[in-house]
């Protein structure tokens, strides 16, 4: 399961549809932090999916409050944005992002990502 947290309705269209390709992979959609934040630790998904630029809260911030969360500190988050300056990336991943991809989204650089973060959530669900 991938919970995407983004208020752009043709950025959640594409990602369905690209999630599509993928039998099994269930997509659940927030366009508000309240919601996405609720989402989050109510249905513990494999990986977290974050737009940047969200109306009601910077996607840094809401990323603060994911890992600061217990019920949500865990769950692999990739974020997704435009903005692929490298001094911005390492300081996301600082702040505790897992992954980035950049928008538009490449089908196959999202795959990979994603892989990546299953395999990751996975190999904790074991360990």
């Amino acid at each position: 399961m991938v919970l995407y947290i983004e208020d752009n309705l043709s950025n959640l269209d594409l990602v369905e549809r690209i999630l599509q390709k993928r039998a099994g992979l269930r997509l659940i959609q927030a366009i508000r932090r309240d919601l996405g934040l609720r989402l989050a630790r109510e249905q513990q998904p494999h990986v977290i999916l974050l737009d940047l630029d969200l109306p009601d809260l910077d996607g840094r911030e809401m990323l603060r409050r994911l890992r600061a969360d217990p019920a949500t500190k865990d769950i692999p988050v990739v974020v997704a944005s435009a903005n692929a300056l490298p001094r911005g990336i390492e300081q996301l991943h600082a702040a505790g992002a897992n992954s980035y991809v950049t928008k538009p989204i490449g089908v196959r650089e999202f795959f990979r990502v994603l892989d990546g973060q299953f395999e990751m959530s996975n190999s904790h669900a074991g360990a």
